[in-house]
């Protein structure tokens, strides 16, 4: 089993076939819909990010990978925590690590460009796949349970060659290094 040290170490990491999720499209269209109201999009793009962290009856496999990541990074996955229930304080009342910070879907090829986050993130691949530029010149492909840890301190761009859905989770409660097991 190989431990990849995240934090501190590296700007980022790429995990192949981390974990797959099970759903389709017309699961992830669904919940767009269903969320319109709660949605986030860039105008001129078909890029949304439904702004619902509680989607785990939709999407089960989603919890299950909230737990995984939680739990290869020593820690726990709570879904009850504050951070779940309001999306723009950023407070976690919880001792977990990873957090849901919502579903993306693009259905063009355009998508984000290059900007930094707020809190670390990850991005698990969910259907299609991404293409992401990282620090302005380090290219990285992302398929279906591939999961791709960004630091708060590198910049990064995403586009695609066709429609894609996955899920961003943050950690707004990193306190140092930690490190995140591949045991998938």
């Amino acid at each position: 089993m190989t431990t990849l040290e995240i934090f501190n170490e590296s700007p980022y990491k790429l995990v192949k076939n981390y974990f797959k999720i099970n759903t389709d499209w017309e699961t992830a269209l669904t919940l767009l819909y269903k969320n319109s109201d709660k949605s986030q999009h860039s105008p001129g793009v078909l890029w949304f990010k439904i702004k619902n962290r509680k989607i785990f009856k939709e999407i089960p496999d989603l919890k299950t990978f909230c737990e995984n990541i939680n739990k290869d990074s020593n820690s726990e996955f709570f879904e009850n925590c504050s951070f779940n229930d309001d999306w723009y304080s950023g407070f976690c009342n919880c001792s977990g690590l990873w957090h849901l910070d919502g579903p993306v879907l693009s259905l063009d090829y355009q998508g984000m460009q290059a900007h930094k986050d707020v809190f670390d993130t990850a991005y698990i691949q969910i259907l299609g796949n991404s293409f992401w530029t990282l620090g302005g010149e380090i290219e990285v492909t992302l398929n279906p349970g591939d999961l791709l840890y960004v630091s708060k301190k590198i910049t990064h761009a995403v586009k695609g060659e066709g429609p894609r859905f996955g899920a961003l989770i943050v950690a707004p409660r990193y306190k140092g290094s930690t490190s995140l097991k591949n045991s998938m």
